[in-house]
């Protein structure tokens, strides 16, 4: 079907069929005010800040669901509409409790950013009273929601039913209308998608701020800081930097600013993981038990299914995630090197997640002798840019540096933050494990892309692998019904909570489009390609370390490249 054409405040466009006016004009770099607005969910009208005025027929519509007619003419910044549009926002205000000077998310409030640049009087209607306590969800330190800062939007409830388990829905608590959850029944998965499109910051990660700073300040703590593949190619976005770059130097930097002692990288801890992972793989398909196996570095993942498809437990690979496994590693073997005591150790991980918040304290994954735990706080990819920005940081001011001595990685480490970059990585050293040799070609672009779901079927040696990779968790139940049709579907499949893996994790800065979360994507293919090793395999570090366990008990061993998993079903 033909596009249709438009205008906008005397500009001609044209969008898709079933377009919105708001959708086509902000592809077309055009801003319209918009806070209820997510382009992938339904539109919900609630805000009304989008409004525009058809130069016809002078009637005001919602430019968020207005589906556009052929050569309509429309405008968003007459008197009429800005006078409308400034009401609104002050009465959305007005239903948010004041407290931005301590608000830790501030920086990502779009509800402020509108406000701010339309010189708005925020005092003009009074703000909503205390309207009840800060609630964790599921009680844990990852993902909070203040009732007092929620504006009745419910995108948060359109992206949870989207992308996880519908854990979240509208309830009435006497005349007002608040968000409600199903804890107690069933989980949340902590994804954070929630937290990603709330427009108030009333959904938030728990804050690590303020832990970290502590231990920054501690004289005794030796404090080592590690980023995660997917943040390095969005930092710059909390300076409205493209989305095309990567900065993987000026993080470094960036990190320096902060004042860590030692800057390595969950990159390294990947590599373990895919060692340890290939490894598993190639023994369960010589045994031929337990598959198809799947991937574990998803915490939020893992979490849906210990809740929801326990029955899944025994096929989940038994590997660390990355930054657990670096984290290890730390507190053990560098420690034991360096002569220092784990007890003086503070590790801190900057991730695209608010899941790992709950990883972290997994007790499972402490080590020697249960006294540490792995990783002591994970700070959100926008927790460090607010960082940055209060200590005055200036992106184009960063001049690129690099890490201390524990960083070094593959090409397959940096694409773990992409959806199939697990797979992928694995598949690499799988092959090399159970062939002694490389891939023909190591780019496997069969399972690569912003699909919910991808398949491929890959040839190791003599062997022809059958491969899956599922982005967000509501893409499960079809994966599933394809495995109780024939069990032998797949003999290994990759899941990530977030659509197009890490890049578009919860602990992100906030987008519009998911063709955002493409350029993240690709970015990390690029360190990929740039690498002169792109095999976790070839990574003498990890090789390295991974001798270093060989010489350890079995017992200690153990602890150190795996984990378990449990049935924790509370659905009725």
């Amino acid at each position: 079907m033909k596009n249709i054409p438009f205008s906008l405040n005397g500009k001609k466009l044209s969008a898709k069929p079933e377009e919105s006016v708001l959708h086509a004009a902000l592809k077309a770099g055009m801003k319209i005010p918009h806070v209820c607005f997510g382009a992938e969910l339904k539109p919900t009208e609630s805000c009304r800040t989008c409004i525009v005025e058809d130069e016809e027929t002078g009637r005001t519509y919602t430019s968020c669901a207005l589906i556009p007619k052929e050569g309509m003419k429309l405008r968003s910044d007459t008197e009429k509409i800005e006078k409308a549009r400034k009401t609104n926002l002050e009465l959305l205000f007005g239903g948010h409790r004041d407290q931005c000077h301590d608000c830790n998310e501030g920086r990502w409030c779009e509800i402020a950013h509108q406000c701010e640049a339309l010189g708005l009087d925020l005092k003009k209607y009074a703000p909503r009273e205390n309207k009840g306590l800060i609630e964790r969800f599921d009680g844990v330190e990852a993902i909070e929601f203040d009732p007092s800062s929620c504006i009745n939007c419910n995108k948060c409830i359109e992206a949870c039913r989207k992308c996880s388990v519908a854990y979240l829905f509208e309830k009435s608590i006497g005349k007002d209308v608040t968000i409600g959850n199903h804890g107690g029944k069933m989980a949340c998965t902590l994804c954070g998608k929630c937290t990603i499109v709330c427009p108030t910051r009333a959904i938030r990660p728990h804050n690590s701020i303020a832990a970290v700073e502590a231990a920054l300040k501690n004289p005794k703590k030796i404090v080592i800081v590690q980023p995660a593949p997917a943040i390095r190619g969005t930092l710059g976005e909390g300076w409205n930097k493209e989305y095309d770059k990567t900065w993987t130097g000026k993080m470094y930097a960036a990190l320096r600013c902060i004042g860590f002692d030692k800057i390595f990288d969950v990159n390294f801890g990947a590599d373990i993981t895919t060692m340890v992972e290939a490894k598993e793989l190639g023994e369960r398909l010589e045994k031929k038990e337990a598959l198809p196996m799947f991937t574990s570095c998803c915490p939020s993942w893992v979490r849906y299914v210990e809740h929801f498809q326990p029955q899944l437990v025994p096929n989940l690979t038994t590997a660390r995630s990355p930054h657990i496994h670096s984290g290890s590693a730390y507190k053990t073997w560098w420690a034991e090197q360096e002569n220092i005591n784990p007890d003086d150790i503070f590790v801190v991980s900057v991730l695209p997640c608010t899941a790992k918040k709950y990883e972290i304290r997994r007790k499972e994954l402490m080590v020697n002798d249960g006294k540490h735990y792995p990783v002591d706080e994970a700070l959100t990819t926008r927790e460090f840019i607010t960082m940055l920005r209060d200590r005055n940081v200036e992106w184009d001011d960063l001049k690129e540096e690099k890490p201390d001595e524990l960083a070094e990685y593959s090409g397959a480490g940096a694409i773990y933050g992409s959806s199939g970059g697990v797979m992928e990585s694995a598949l690499r050293s799988a092959a090399w494990f159970l062939t002694g040799k490389n891939l023909p070609k190591l780019e496997l672009t069969e399972v690569r892309g912003m699909e919910g779901i991808k398949s491929a079927e890959v040839k190791v040696g003599d062997r022809t692998l059958k491969v899956g990779v599922i982005a967000t968790v509501h893409n499960i139940p079809q994966v599933l019904s394809i495995l109780k049709k024939d069990p032998e579907a797949f003999h290994y499949i990759e899941v990530m909570a977030c659509p197009g893996g890490c890049v578009g994790g919860g602990g992100q800065p906030s987008y519009d489009f998911i063709t955002q979360v493409d350029k993240r994507r690709k970015n990390l293919y690029t360190i990929d390609d740039h690498k002169s090793i792109r095999c976790a395999h070839e990574n003498t570090q990890v090789a390295e370390y991974l001798s270093w366990c060989d010489t350890q008990k079995p017992a200690v061993k153990k602890s150190l490249l795996e984990t378990r998993f449990f049935n924790r079903k509370t659905t009725h």
